[in-house]
């Protein structure tokens, strides 16, 4: 009945608690309001329990859900569950055959029951942006049947459980934001071979492993953003061959980035090293991650070689010198895919090239804070899909070209500190 609108039949469940032999309830999206009614815990057979996306929903006691002792799907996205896990308590067995846990998106408060771990058949759990508290339970590491684990976005503290190496089938490990304190050892991972995604970020987590530790895992994403993995730069990542998504952002590094380094990003689709001290001449260096974001560091040199597929990249707030002009004016096979283009706050300098037309698919540019001179040239002008330039803080001179009254979209553009002579006219028909 999924998608159909039910906010204004009042009795609906009448009909739906008196099927005793329903195994599957689907009612996602059909405007329910309310409180979950009691009868619908007689449905003793029911294995698949569907009310995602009904925000006017409300469940007060979750012992309801749990009564149900054949359920294997409960899925809750978007509802309203309010009260406590602590409801569960009542009715969790070793004999509940509960699969699939998913709270996602609700109002559930207090702390995660130990008795969680008494559910051996869990494969699924989301719990993501509650406001769930205190530690997570050490008996998390008897859910041996896990494969997804996600506490995301709550407001969980204490120390991360070493039980958590126990979870040999374990594929996703989503604790991020939330306030967790504690040291990060191998322990932790020990039997996690199956792991492919580990998110902890913005947690306060010191990742302490030996130089040569070897994980035993092969993760696709590893997003560590404001956990602290430094001072020297993590060598055990040199063993991961199948990132595809890489934040290590914030995390305390102070270390000449390895020689290594730069050929094993080119694997990686997304890579963000911001805000760490990461020192390093990349004046040879080829780049070709679709996202690349190394601002706020202490990279130094001419500014790096760039693959065509690149879409962002952000070398803010860095030391990087000499010319712009071989960077801009570099030979590419085909045409640029570059979105964002973020230089500011470096020591460039040198006049801007006519070489704009090949990266018209540029939306946004800060070349701001340099020592970037001379006039801004014509080709900008080509730059049709701009939305944001930011020239400010350079010497430049002359007049602004008439050709960027073809950037029609151009929302902001902050040119001031420079030598700029020209007076010109904001309105409709020019940017």
């Amino acid at each position: 009945m999924s998608g159909i609108d039910l906010h204004e039949v009042a009795d609906w469940y009448q009909s739906v608690s008196k099927l005793l032999s329903l195994s599957e309830l689907h009612l996602s999206s059909c405007g329910l309001e309310g409180l979950v009614p009691y009868q619908l815990g007689n449905l003793s057979s029911l294995c698949h329990l569907n009310f995602i996306y009904n925000d006017q929903l409300y469940v007060d006691d979750l012992s309801l859900i749990a009564r149900l002792y054949s359920l294997e799907y409960p899925d809750m996205t978007g509802s309203t569950l309010a009260g406590q896990l602590i409801g569960f308590k009542r009715s969790i067995s070793n004999r509940h055959m509960l699969s699939y846990l998913d709270f996602e998106k609700n109002i559930l408060r207090g702390q995660i029951p130990d008795e969680l771990g008494q559910l051996k058949h869990l494969e699924y759990v989301s719990l993501i942006r509650n406001s769930l508290s205190g530690p997570i339970p050490a008996s998390i590491g008897n859910l041996s049947a896990v494969r997804l684990l996600c506490l995301n976005d709550n407001q969980l503290n204490g120390s991360f459980p070493k039980s958590v190496g126990f979870l040999s089938n374990l594929e996703e490990l989503h604790v991020g934001q939330n306030s967790i304190s504690s040291i990060v050892s191998e322990v932790n991972f020990a039997n996690l071979s199956k792991l492919k995604i580990l998110e902890m970020f913005l947690n306060s987590l010191f990742f302490n492993v030996t130089s040569d530790w070897v994980s035993p895992f092969q993760l696709d994403e590893l997003q560590m953003s404001s956990c602290e993995m430094g001072p020297t730069f993590p060598s055990w990542l040199r063993t991961q061959a199948s990132l595809s998504a890489l934040d290590i952002s914030e995390s305390k590094i102070s270390d000449v980035a390895p020689k290594w380094l730069w050929k094993w990003v080119s694997r990686i689709e997304s890579i963000d090293l911001s805000n760490n001290q990461i020192s390093g001449d990349i004046s040879n260096v080829f780049l070709n991650s679709n996202v690349v974001e190394l601002s706020a560091n202490l990279f130094k040199g001419q500014l790096p070689h760039l693959s065509p597929t690149v879409q962002m990249l952000n070398f803010a707030n860095n030391s990087l010198s000499g010319p712009i002009l071989p960077f801009l004016c570099q030979y590419m096979k085909r045409k640029s895919m570059l979105v964002v283009l973020d230089l500011s706050n470096n020591l460039l300098s040198g006049e801007l090239p006519h070489c704009w037309m090949h990266w018209q698919n540029l939306v946004h540019v800060n070349l701001g804070r340099n020592h970037l001179s001379g006039k801004i040239p014509n080709s900008m002008g080509s730059l049709s899909m701009l939305e944001s330039l930011q020239l400010h803080s350079n010497t430049f001179l002359g007049e602004l070209p008439l050709s960027l009254r073809n950037c029609t979209v151009l929302k902001f553009i902050n040119l001031g500190e420079n030598e700029l002579s020209d007076s010109f006219q904001v309105g409709s028909e020019n940017c």
